[in-house]
């Protein structure tokens, strides 16, 4: 018994003397004990699997950390948590130049070095696309982990290096249009056509196709437009014109009236299948009518008219000459 117990405090006086040492003993003193450092990163996109560029977003990351080896790892985590941290950081790879991707609210976590693999403090994964981000793209956004590796005497943590986790959104349809005209009054006599040039801009991330209708037109008035008009995307150019024609009646008598047309307009775009459409927008154009008008109809009436008045009145004429002459 009196040997288990000389034994024993021989150890603890081992155990505290290499403690001591290890603590103060310089640093290029060869490792006599080897630790490694395990990673894992987990994530939940939820919602953000397709994403609306212009629009930010975050996402949790759930990073879980252990410090990990074959002898003492107990006894020398509570030795090297007392004296420092763990220091695991969040690298974010080069991904598309239209992404941002930022982790937040700072990359570098410190920890305990703990034994047990379970969750570290979290951290969001702040991600934003510009304009420019195609619709219908797969952007894959790289992440590393990297735990800090530690040298003392006779102990050395390995550093480690966890690649290979990859997070993958799809971006959505952003329909960013106008329709701009050269000129919104146009006046124009009876029947004559009022045509506005009328330039359509997609600053968009995909194709759009411009579909056209009208609402509330006079009677008699006649609006010509191309129904449908497809438009590159901004990067592309993005611009294309077209012409809409506005032609008031042609009706007898004079005119001077002015109308308000309205004609609507949303983008369209097909990917995989699906449509997606933008909200709808209006151009209002204005038209004067002003000025005389007859029809060829009511003209020829009226030159028949003319022309058996004329007639009677050369009747009536020869008429009464004979009874003028009796009368002398």
């Amino acid at each position: 018994m009196k040997n288990f117990r000389t034994l024993k405090a021989t150890l603890m006086m081992g155990i505290m003397l290499i403690s001591i040492f290890i603590i103060f003993a310089p640093s290029s003193s060869a490792a006599l004990f080897t630790f490694n450092q395990d990673l894992d990163m987990s994530y939940d996109l939820g919602d953000y699997d397709r994403v609306t560029p212009l629009k930010g977003f975050s996402i949790d990351l759930n990073v879980k950390y252990q410090f990990n080896g074959l002898f003492l790892k107990e006894g020398i985590s509570e030795l090297l948590s007392s004296n420092q941290k763990a220091q695991v950081t969040i690298h974010v790879g080069d991904t598309d130049p239209w992404v941002t991707a930022v982790v937040m609210p700072s990359p570098t976590i410190f920890c305990d070095f703990q034994t047990e693999f379970k969750e570290i403090s979290p951290r969001q994964l702040y991600v934003k696309f510009t304009e420019d981000a195609p619709a219908g793209r797969t952007v894959k956004i790289p992440i590393t982990l990297e735990a800090k590796g530690i040298q003392l005497p006779f102990i050395e943590v390995k550093k480690r290096v966890q690649e290979g986790f990859e997070i993958a959104f799809d971006t959505k349809f952003l329909p960013i249009i106008d329709a701009q005209t050269n000129q919104k009054y146009v006046e124009v006599t009876p029947g004559n056509v009022a045509t506005f040039d009328t330039n359509l801009i997609n600053s968009g991330n995909a194709e759009t196709e411009f579909i056209f209708s009208t609402k509330d037109v006079p009677e008699g008035w006649i609006v010509s437009y191309p129904s449908k008009a497809l438009v590159s995307s901004s990067n592309s150019g993005g611009e294309k014109t077209i012409s809409i024609q506005i032609t008031p009646p042609y009706q007898f008598g004079w005119h001077d009236e002015t109308k308000r047309i309205t004609v609507e307009y949303y983008g369209r775009y097909f990917a995989g299948g699906d449509e997606m459409t933008s909200e709808p927008y209006e151009l209002i154009l204005i038209v004067r009518n002003r000025g005389f008008s007859i029809s060829a109809f009511e003209f020829g009436i009226i030159v028949v008219i003319i022309a058996l008045i004329i007639i009677a009145l050369l009747i009536l004429k020869k008429v009464k000459l004979p009874f003028k002459k009796n009368k002398a």
